[in-house]
């Protein structure tokens, strides 16, 4: 069928009851949290004011557009998402341009998430992490702001900025992330950024260097010194694994996760129960010889428990980014928290990134997630990502510029 010509695609009844309930009958738009049913003037009615509003659009030309999917995939759950009247209409202004898909799959999962916890008898704030705004930078030509979805990915070439993106988030959070950034070459500008987010009113919390000795923090406009803003980043960084020294996996773990050996032990017991089924436990055996992980692996069908140091290099990098994931899943509980994903430490593709899509986008997983990939490991016809947001850096320092490609779903 010829798209300009297909009708408008209405959500079935069974559609719009699934994602009410999903959402737990509360607008799923940061900030809001609208209760919308309730008893009606009839005794035997109930009133519901909630809307399924369409993530791609119902009609042809509205909001957002089709975004290439069929008329099933538009009716379906997954292009709904469960708001008030107010912001089912606030969504669709301006052709739907301030609101694009992957913000609203991001909405959606993370109030899904909110509502499982609050199921579960664990009250959570709902939190978010919008954007980050670049003021000024050594890298980036001018200022730019960057939305931030459930799942951002960010393309570029060596050189172009990938990291630095990754260091200043996390280093409005944390403060030794932004240690390479204190001086900078001759003629350069210095680092300022500010991050966005919602907790659950909007905030904004601000890391800069006016100073030669350290970062000047802020939040909401407002000299704190130190970064108190209530984010958690879960960072990896390379596993410094040596063969010709005596093993302490849980030390290697520890510094590449940048927590306390209690914790690492914690969560590879949490991977028992939440671990995928790639990576389902990991232990820790101490010995003469050294602190060894045993890590039970899915090869090709069957698992086998083996020895970090039997691990292949690939097998080591899903080992500590699947203790990553557990470690942001826990933050996440009480705090808006980021798991960045930086291919300068391991070799990410586009495999890795459609495999885990699922994963990561989960409502079960109530954090963000930042990957980052060279521009060559990326193949836009063999892969769809489910809600991954596509961030391309183009030139070189110091006038990198900043597109937002596509966003894509299955």
């Amino acid at each position: 069928m010829n798209v300009n010509h297909r009708k408008r695609v209405e959500f079935s009844k069974q559609t719009r009851y699934l994602i009410a309930q999903r959402a737990g009958y509360r607008c799923s738009f940061p900030g809001c949290g609208r209760l919308t049913i309730g008893p009606s003037t009839y005794i035997d009615k109930a009133s519901c004011i909630g809307i399924a509003a369409h993530i791609y659009s119902a009609a042809p030309s509205g909001p957002r557009g089709s975004g290439g999917l069929s008329p099933e995939e538009l009716k379906s759950p997954e292009n709904a998402i469960w708001l008030c009247g107010n912001h089912a209409s606030l969504i669709d202004k301006h052709r739907g341009e301030e609101y694009p898909p992957d913000k609203l799959h991001s909405y959606k999962a993370l109030h899904e998430a909110h509502i499982a916890y609050e199921l579960s008898g664990i009250p959570t704030p709902f939190g978010w992490i919008d954007s980050i705004k670049i003021k000024s930078s050594p890298l980036f030509f001018g200022s730019v702001k960057i939305g931030l979805a459930k799942m951002t990915l960010i393309i570029g070439k060596s050189g172009s900025g990938k990291t630095a993106l990754c260091e200043w988030l996390a280093g409005s959070i944390n403060a030794q992330y932004m240690e390479r950034w204190a001086t900078i070459p001759s003629g350069r500008s210095r680092v300022h950024v500010d991050v966005d987010y919602h907790y659950p009113e909007p905030h904004s919390t601000s890391v800069s260097f006016r100073s030669v000795d350290h970062p000047e923090y802020k939040l909401d406009d407002k000299l704190t010194v130190v970064p108190i803003a209530p984010l958690r980043v879960v960072f990896p960084q390379k596993l410094k694994f040596r063969y010709n020294k005596k093993p302490n996996d849980l030390k290697l773990f520890s510094e590449a996760l940048n927590l306390h050996p209690y914790e690492i032990l914690a969560l590879c017991e949490d991977m028992a129960t939440n671990g995928s089924d790639y990576v389902s436990e990991a232990s820790f055996e101490d010995s003469d010889d050294g602190c060894v992980m045993h890590a039970t692996i899915k090869r090709d069908g069957p698992s086998f428990s083996l020895p970090f140091y039997m691990l292949s290099d690939s097998e080591r990098v899903r080992v500590l980014i699947e203790l990553g994931i557990l470690a942001a899943h826990r933050y996440s509980v009480m705090n808006p928290t980021l798991l960045i994903l930086d291919s300068k430490f391991w070799r990410l593709d586009t495999n890795w990134l459609r495999d885990y899509a699922a994963l990561l986008g989960s409502p079960k997983w109530n954090f963000q997630t930042i990957a980052t990939l060279g521009p060559r490991a990326v193949n836009f016809n063999d892969v769809k990502w489910n809600g991954w947001k596509i961030i391309q850096l183009n030139g070189i320092p110091p006038n990198v510029d900043i597109n937002t490609m596509m966003s894509v779903t299955e």
